[in-house]
């Protein structure tokens, strides 16, 4: 929740097989750290949030934080 909540970077991406789009989000896990997390989410409105990925920042996400986070 840290890192969806104080994120470095936020992106969108699409959804396959049907399901909406997603929002991935890039930043530390807590505050005492300096490694990231990645996190994808479906938001479902009104109030819904779908965690279905969470874990160490990969390559394929890693152009989310080399611009300064």
């Amino acid at each position: 929740m840290w890192a969806i909540r104080h994120y470095t970077s936020t992106s969108t991406t699409p959804g396959r097989d049907g399901y909406s789009d997603a929002t991935v989000f890039v930043g530390h896990p807590h505050p005492q750290t300096d490694r990231y997390i990645e996190v994808i989410v479906e938001i479902r409105p009104p109030r819904t949030v779908v965690v279905f990925h969470a874990m160490e920042l990969t390559d394929k996400f890693r152009w989310m934080v080399q611009d300064g986070g």
